[in-house]
C-alpha cells in the first residue's frame, strides 16, 4: 500500500480525476481493494470510494457550493449491519467571498440519526467540531474518528 501511495503521489494531481483512477490500478490498487465507486471527473470535483469489501446501492450527489461530487455506497462487511460510506467533499472556505459556500454544503452533508442506518461521512470537512456553524451536525449523533481514537490510547507502563 506505501508503494501506491508513493506512486500517486508523484504521478497524480488530483486524485478525483480520472488519470488518477487509471495510475492507482497501475500501481495496483485494485488488487488490494477492488470494489470501487466511482464518479470521476477531470479537474477537482470528482470523488471516489474504493473498498475491500463489496459496495452496493452506490451513486454521487452534486453539491450546491462549488459543485464537487460526493460518492457514496453501503458496504458488505461481514458480521456488521449495512453500512452506508460516503466520501465528504464540501466546498472550502478559502476566501470570505466564499465562505456561503462553504456553509451551504456543510449544511447539507448527510445527519446521523438514531434511527438512522449506520455511516461513515469521511473526507475533509474543512472545518472543525469546535467552529459554531459545524458544532450542530457532529452533535447529532456523529463522532470525530479522533475523539475515538484517543479514547484508545493508553500508556505504556
Amino acid at each position: 500500500m506505501k508503494m501506491i501511495l508513493e506512486i500517486a503521489k508523484y504521478e497524480l494531481s488530483p486524485i478525483h480525476e480520472p488519470a488518477a483512477r487509471d495510475a492507482l490500478d497501475r500501481a495496483g490498487l485494485a488488487d488490494l481493494l477492488p470494489h470501487r465507486q466511482l464518479h470521476p471527473e477531470v479537474g477537482t470535483t470528482g470523488s471516489g470510494l474504493y473498498a475491500r469489501f463489496p459496495l452496493s446501492a452506490g451513486g454521487f450527489r452534486r453539491n450546491a457550493g462549488f459543485a464537487f461530487t460526493q460518492a457514496y455506497a453501503t458496504v458488505a462487511v461481514p458480521g456488521v449491519p449495512a453500512l452506508r460510506v460516503e466520501s465528504a467533499h464540501p466546498a472550502a472556505p478559502w476566501s470570505v467571498g466564499v465562505v456561503g459556500e462553504w456553509r451551504t454544503d456543510l449544511a447539507a452533508q448527510p445527519r446521523a440519526t438514531p434511527d438512522g442506518q449506520l455511516g461513515i461521512l469521511a473526507g475533509d470537512f474543512d472545518a472543525t467540531p469546535t467552529i459554531p456553524r459545524c458544532a450542530p451536525s457532529w452533535r447529532a449523533g456523529t463522532t470525530d474518528h479522533r475523539a475515538v481514537l484517543a479514547t484508545l490510547r493508553s500508556p505504556t507502563p
